[in-house]
């Protein structure tokens, strides 16, 4: 193997790793903008509760249905109130 020829390869796996870094920082900034955006169009649970109450009124869902995601978003509330204090 001559020194020309190491050379080459040298660059080559320096740029091929330039290329993967590259690729993984644009991935990671992609999910990132993903999940924000997703995280933040949902519902605060107090209209979540609302939305729920209406389908409840309307026969969309049981009592028993509606008590239970009550308990859950009740959980959550406790849960997110304990966070911000």
């Amino acid at each position: 193997m001559n020194s020309v020829t190491g050379e080459s390869t040298s660059i080559e796996l320096m740029l091929w790793g330039l290329v993967l870094l590259i690729l993984l920082v644009l991935g990671t900034t992609i999910v990132w903008v993903v999940r924000k955006k997703t995280v933040g169009d949902s519902d605060p649970p107090p209209d979540m509760l609302a939305n729920f109450r209406e389908l409840r009124h309307r026969g969309d869902i049981s009592d028993a249905e509606y008590r239970t995601i009550t308990s859950v978003l009740g959980a959550k509330l406790r849960q997110d109130a304990d966070g911000k204090k």
